[in-house]
């Protein structure tokens, strides 16, 4: 009986060990963490109207770029000829402030309004507590889009952020996180706006 008692307690602990085992490997996974933000499908943050654009203003590291719609109908009145007229753009150009006389690419500026119509993040954190976490409190860019009817869309840019993107907000504490093409989208540099041949032409000295 001494014997049968010595071998039972080893085997039972055995057991023991082999079902802990099987359970660790087998069982239900533990509960991830709760996540901090909104992520999954893009969130809509705003989106232009970009028939009805009436100015476009990026200030970032103290400098301000506007860029100034010119309806087709003062396009052509200002040429002062018929056929000129006639071959207005159909839709309405830019000017690089309202004072250079200097016209921007129009597909640059195509480019930016496409990335604000809509204006898409990968992510919503909501309204935060702590802006500067983020670096929204004070933004490296602020972008502003101003509509026929007065609307104006405001984007502060804030911090870079660790995954890729920029935390970037509206107002009224929301947080998103925006791709890096919206930020590098933002230029100041009035040259970089010019058309390819005349911003080439101004580079080079000619």
């Amino acid at each position: 009986m001494r014997t049968l008692r010595v071998w039972v307690a080893p085997l039972a602990g055995l057991v023991v060990v082999a079902a802990l085992a099987i359970l660790l490997t087998h069982g239900p996974k533990p509960a991830a963490p709760a996540a901090t933000s909104t992520a999954g499908a893009p969130v809509n943050v705003f989106s232009v109207n970009p028939t009805t654009i009436t100015q476009i203003q990026i200030s970032s590291g103290g400098k301000t770029l506007t860029l100034v719609s010119v309806p087709p109908k003062a396009t052509a009145k200002a040429t002062g000829t018929a056929s000129a007229a006639a071959a207005a753009p159909a839709g309405p150009t830019w000017a690089i402030g309202s004072a250079t006389g200097k016209a921007a690419d129009p597909a640059k500026v195509q480019n930016l309004i496409s990335l604000l119509d809509p204006l898409q993040a990968s992510r919503s954190f909501g309204v935060v507590s702590n802006p500067a976490t983020f670096g929204v409190d004070k933004p490296s860019t602020i972008l502003k889009v101003t509509q026929q009817d007065g609307t104006v869309y405001t984007l502060d840019v804030g911090a870079v952020s660790p995954v890729g993107g920029y935390y970037a907000t509206t107002g009224g504490g929301r947080v998103y996180l925006i791709g890096s093409s919206v930020q590098q989208a933002l230029v100041t540099d009035p040259t970089q706006w010019l058309p390819v041949a005349t911003s080439t032409a101004t580079a080079s000295g000619g």
